[in-house]
């Protein structure tokens, strides 16, 4: 019940952010460029205008995760909020758990708004297919991904130095799979580095299925359940980590 509750407090923080007015700003821009990604498409100009709609969605939703991610734990330690929060008979395990959640649930709420921004464009464009569905799942799980990782980071330092770190992550984490297959070739030294370097990044590879929508492929639904079990686990390591971090960091309020 207490998770419950501070993920809540966290959902309404999030959404006094200005979230909603920054999703209609997405919507204005996603309708200001679809005919200009139309008309660069050579003939097909429904695929162009989804292609290039899914890539802004996913920038402006990974966006919206590292700052939501930020918020939950860095912007609560940077501005007290945290301190108020644990003065209630509450552990600081608890507290982490529910912001947590809280993340978890703030990323959904936003993956669902990035990609309704582009809706009125793919009706437009006649390019309405229940495959964006299964795009809808992959987004949501990426944003939970980065979320957990801005969680995490935010424990360590201050929003701004976290913000570099987190979007350095998930820059390198776009390319994760293109380091697994330098580790296939290398030498023995660098084929190891190489492992361990892509068993840290965030394979956000895994987890888009943009190409499959715009190429008209199937969706591997059996490969979207993996990249499920594989955030659970990746976001429920950091958590745990996110806890055992601040349960040893000094504040003026004790829990």
């Amino acid at each position: 019940m207490i998770w419950r509750v501070v993920a809540t407090e966290l959902v309404e923080e999030v959404l006094q952010r200005r979230l909603i007015a920054a999703a209609v700003v997405l919507a204005v821009v996603h309708l200001l460029l679809a005919p200009a990604a139309g008309a660069a498409s050579l003939g097909y100009q429904a695929r162009g205008v989804l292609a290039v709609g899914l890539w802004l969605s996913t920038l402006a939703g990974l966006g919206g995760a590292v700052f939501i991610g930020l918020q939950a734990v860095s912007g609560a330690l940077d501005d007290g909020t945290a301190e108020l929060a644990l003065v209630r008979p509450i552990s600081r395990g608890d507290w982490v758990a529910g912001r947590a959640l809280g993340v978890a649930v703030a990323c959904v709420l936003w993956a669902s708004l990035v990609l309704a921004a582009w809706l009125p464009v793919g009706i437009g464009y006649g390019w309405l297919q229940p495959g964006l569905v299964a795009v809808w799942g992959a987004l949501c799980l990426q944003l939970c991904l980065v979320g957990a990782w801005a969680l995490f980071l935010g424990s360590l330092a201050r929003p701004a130095i976290a913000a570099m770190a987190v979007g350095a992550l998930v820059f390198a984490g776009v390319f994760a799979d293109e380091v697994l297959l330098y580790a296939s070739e290398a030498g023995a030294a660098a084929r190891v580095t190489s492992q361990l370097l892509y068993a840290v990044l965030p394979d956000l590879d895994l987890l888009d299925l943009h190409a499959a929508l715009v190429h008209e492929s199937a969706v591997d639904i059996a490969g979207l359940g993996w990249s499920a079990l594989y955030t659970a686990c990746t976001a429920g390591i950091l958590v745990s980590l996110t806890s055992r971090v601040l349960e040893r960091r000094d504040l003026r309020t004790a829990a």
